[in-house]
C-alpha cells in the first residue's frame, strides 16, 4: 500500500501557509518535500510533509525565519519524525510546539 499524496494547495491549507512561501522555502532548501518530484508532474506532498511545514509556520507565528526554523527542526519531515515536542528559545521567551497536536490538526484539515 503506498502512501497517500497530496497537492500544494492541500497542503498549504492544512499548514497554513501559502504555495509561493513553500515554493520558496524548496528553492532555499528551508523545506525539502520527502517524494522527489517526477518529471513533468507536480509535486506531491505527504502527510509527514504537512505536519513538518505546519511546525515551520508555527515557528515563523513566533518570529522566527524560516532559515531559522529549519535549524531547530531540519528541512525534512525525517528530521522531526518521532519527536513530539520542539522547544526553543527566543530571546527571554520559550516557544513550546507540540508536534502531535499540531499532527491531529493537520490530519483534522485534510479530512
Amino acid at each position: 500500500m503506498t502512501e497517500r499524496t497530496f497537492t500544494i494547495h492541500d497542503a498549504c491549507a492544512a499548514a497554513g501557509t501559502t504555495p509561493v512561501c513553500v515554493h520558496q522555502w524548496i528553492q532555499r532548501e528551508h523545506f525539502v518535500p520527502l517524494r522527489e518530484p517526477q518529471s513533468g508532474l507536480r509535486r506531491e506532498y505527504t502527510l509527514r510533509d504537512i505536519v513538518h511545514l505546519a511546525a515551520i509556520v508555527e515557528l515563523r507565528m513566533a518570529g522566527l525565519g524560516p532559515g531559522r526554523a529549519a535549524q531547530i527542526l531540519g528541512a525534512s519531515a525525517l528530521d522531526t519524525a518521532g519527536r513530539q515536542t520542539v522547544v526553543v528559545r527566543r530571546g527571554h521567551a520559550e516557544v513550546h510546539l507540540d508536534l502531535a497536536s499540531i499532527a491531529d490538526r493537520v490530519r483534522t484539515a485534510l479530512m
